[in-house]
């Protein structure tokens, strides 16, 4: 589902209804920032962070539709920042537009981060493990 709207740039009506709107403060406004602040939270339940560790302790709950979930929300949160960020950009200023784009940064560079510690862990691990042999 969450592909499709990515494919068919199905939130770009609803981005445009709030730049139109303006820096108004009324239902539309606050119906939209709600919808960003819903992806958000969501998306911060999901954090690589929270998988990392549940991973670890248990690889069944890392598994399956939880992981479909996180995927779908990682590649929505995308789709808004990379699309939408530089009509966004004039709405910093409001919690919700800027907690967005902490949340992407946050999402997209940890995940290279821990990419890259396991990576290095599994090359030392195997490094000392060889030198320690001989």
């Amino acid at each position: 589902m969450i592909n499709h709207f990515v494919k068919n740039n199905l939130l770009k009506p609803i981005v445009d209804a709030f730049l139109s709107n303006g820096d108004r403060y009324n239902l539309l406004n606050s119906a939209i920032l709600e919808l960003f602040e819903y992806i958000r939270k969501v998306t911060l339940l999901l954090s690589p962070l929270f998988f990392f560790h549940l991973e670890y302790m248990s690889r069944t709950i890392h598994c399956g539709v939880t992981c479909f979930i996180q995927e779908n929300l990682k590649l929505l949160l995308k789709y808004i920042v990379d699309s939408f960020w530089n009509d966004l950009v004039k709405f910093e200023h409001l919690t919700s537009i800027q907690a967005l784009k902490v949340k992407y940064e946050q999402v997209f560079f940890t995940s290279i981060q821990f990419s890259l510690l396991y990576h290095v862990s599994l090359w030392y691990l195997g490094a000392n493990k060889h030198s320690s042999s001989v």
